[in-house]
């Protein structure tokens, strides 16, 4: 890869993992890569494996073009906010009542919003 590709690549993965609100170690949890490896592929990535591109695509909700650059991010795809992506996860956490009532709250805020409310 020329050295710009490397760079965008590095950036891109960077963005959407920070963008899912992830450390390196949760993804190098969620991908079964060393934390070292992330921060590789963050920084200095010369050649990835295909098969870890494919498993941080997945893991970051992402296609492998768009992690790769062939086509552009989608922004449905990328929370821009690492506060509600964390805040999100928490509640995860919760028992699936609560979360329930969460979602719920949220799609009430969000129809409300929608109509102007």
């Amino acid at each position: 890869m020329p050295k710009n590709r490397i760079d965008d690549f590095a950036q891109r993965l960077a963005r959407f993992r920070r963008a899912k609100g992830l450390t390196q170690t949760d993804l190098a949890n969620a991908t079964k890569i060393s934390r070292r490896m992330i921060a590789y592929y963050e920084t200095r990535v010369k050649d990835i494996p295909p098969k870890k591109v494919v498993a941080l695509s997945k893991a970051l909700g992402v296609s492998v073009d768009e992690l790769l650059g062939a086509i552009p991010a989608k922004e449905t795809e990328l929370i821009h906010s690492r506060r509600i992506a964390k805040k999100l996860k928490t509640v995860e956490t919760l028992p699936k009542k609560d979360q329930k009532a969460v979602i719920d709250y949220i799609d009430m805020v969000a129809g409300l919003r929608q109509r102007g409310g």
